[in-house]
């Protein structure tokens, strides 16, 4: 799910991107989602999804708003 179209996402602190996505972690049972730079595979913090797959899925909300909240305060 491609999220640079919702409004106050924050960019990429590490390349600038604004190509954040929400994805499940595959590797743990996709207990566990988080927001990822499209284009350096930076990840923010994991919450835990639900196992909702859906693309409005409430988890995918609180995964951007820890991306967010991660990019405050640092510089590119």
């Amino acid at each position: 799910m491609v999220m640079s179209d919702i409004k106050n996402i924050e960019p990429c602190p590490f390349c600038g991107s604004v190509l954040i996505t929400t994805e499940m972690d595959q590797l743990q049972g996709t207990k566990w989602g988080y927001a990822i730079c499209g284009e350096c595979l930076s990840c923010g913090p994991e919450v835990r999804t639900g196992y909702d797959k859906s693309d409005n899925a409430p988890w995918r909300k609180y995964a951007i708003e820890e991306w967010n909240q991660r990019t405050k305060g640092e510089e590119k």
